[in-house]
């Protein structure tokens, strides 16, 4: 049975009750698990929510990584309809003469320390020019107790 009605924006309500199954390949060692495309759509070869990218990029191109938690992978909606897709097109339309690329590196209940790994072993290599950290209540209740 399909999780989600890709022709729509949001997926259906029990999205984040069936669309968790791991396995093996879905497990790193500090981050507990990563994307895998059994888990959402439009997952590039890296692992991130975003278009195919070269790890060299070239002189042209301004490279943006956004690190977060659900709020920035967006796994309701579909990767044509996501902010960060959809950023990533009126910035390349507002500087046409640069290459825009916008790297979602968000994964469901990331902290910052989830990120601040993510930063270090996946994409500080991919040498982005700006790096937005966009997080929230997940660092507030891994780091509180009820």
């Amino acid at each position: 049975r399909s999780l989600c009605d890709w022709s729509s924006d949001v997926c259906s309500s029990d999205l984040e009750q069936t669309s968790y199954r791991y396995t093996i390949d879905d497990i790193h060692p500090f981050l507990q698990s990563k994307l895998s495309k059994t888990q959402i759509d439009h997952i590039n070869s890296m692992g991130f929510r975003s278009e195919e990218i070269k790890s060299k990029k070239n002189k042209n191109t301004f490279r943006i990584a956004v690190l977060g938690g659900s709020t920035v992978l967006n796994r309701e909606v579909r990767y044509e309809s996501n902010a960060l897709f959809l950023l990533e097109k009126r910035l390349q339309e507002k500087y046409p003469d640069k290459k825009i690329e916008i790297i979602n590196a968000g994964k469901d209940w990331y902290t910052t320390e989830h990120s601040l790994i993510q930063y270090l072993f996946f994409l500080q290599d991919l040498d982005p020019d700006m790096v937005i950290m966009w997080h929230g209540i997940n660092d507030l209740y891994a780091s509180c107790t009820p």
